[in-house]
């Protein structure tokens, strides 16, 4: 089960959410770079950067999820 393009932020929450609903492995693939605004039908650069380095790391409390 996965979730695709979800900005950085909200993997950690998604997770552990979706985690309570199914024992399947859980994958996400987090949009690094932008997000659409459909009021100006353009991308927009996140304020903030992400360390992809950071975001692939495991996470402990994700790992204990079951």
């Amino acid at each position: 089960m996965g979730i695709n393009c979800i900005s950085p932020d909200l993997v950690a929450p998604a997770l552990k959410e979706i985690g309570k609903y199914t024992f399947k492995p859980l994958v996400v693939y987090p949009n690094l770079s932008a997000s659409y605004d459909p009021k100006i039908k353009q991308w927009r650069e996140f304020k903030e950067k992400f360390d992809f380095n950071k975001l692939t790391k495991a996470d402990d409390s994700l790992n204990q999820l079951r």
